[in-house]
């Protein structure tokens, strides 16, 4: 894709005939479009030295007292100054074109890579339906449930589960307490 805006790679495209002229014209025309800019870029420079040549002699034919003279060079400064003119507007329209070649081409690649990833999704989801998406989170939810379920009986103390639990009389257990509390209070009394 950047060989076709920057003008460097090879000339072939892939996909079909007409994908590949289009990219060759493209190619093409970003090409032509800088290699002028460039030409105008020098021709520009060109009418600079000119004009600063000419302003000068217009100021020594002036310190010479050669008015006639000094006219002349000051006229051809303002014809080199009207070239210049022309010049930069037609940099800034070729400028202006290549950009939007540049943009619109990379648009169309943008827009193909786009139509790539649309058809690699629908690969992807042609064996799919919402339903079996609906049926296999379904199954996911009852495996996560019953592996909740699991751990939960597994983690569970076995002798509240076991017969154990039923043997322990909860007012015993008070009265043991309590007894020995008392046993503790009082050898400290002593």
């Amino acid at each position: 894709m950047w060989s076709y805006l920057f003008g460097k790679g090879s000339g072939s495209g892939s996909g079909s005939g007409s994908s590949s002229k289009n990219k060759d014209l493209t190619k093409k025309a970003i090409i032509e479009l800088r290699e002028h800019i460039n030409l105008l870029n020098k021709k520009q420079s060109h009418l600079q030295t000119q004009i600063l040549t000419t302003e000068n002699d217009a100021k020594q034919f002036l310190t010479k007292g050669n008015r006639t003279l000094a006219k002349n060079s000051l006229k051809r400064k303002k014809i080199y100054e009207q070239q210049l003119d022309k010049l930069d507007g037609q940099i800034n329209s070729l400028e202006q074109q290549l950009f939007t070649i540049e943009t619109s081409n990379l648009n169309a690649e943008t827009m193909r890579a786009m139509q790539q990833g649309a058809k690699a999704m629908k690969s992807i989801h042609k064996n799919m339906d919402i339903d079996q998406v609906d049926e296999t989170m379904d199954d996911v939810r009852e495996q996560v449930e019953l592996s909740e379920e699991i751990s939960e009986a597994i983690s569970k103390p076995l002798y509240t589960a076991g017969s154990l639990s039923n043997e322990v009389d909860e007012d015993q257990l008070d009265e043991e307490l309590e007894l020995l509390q008392t046993e503790m209070v009082s050898p400290i009394a002593q």
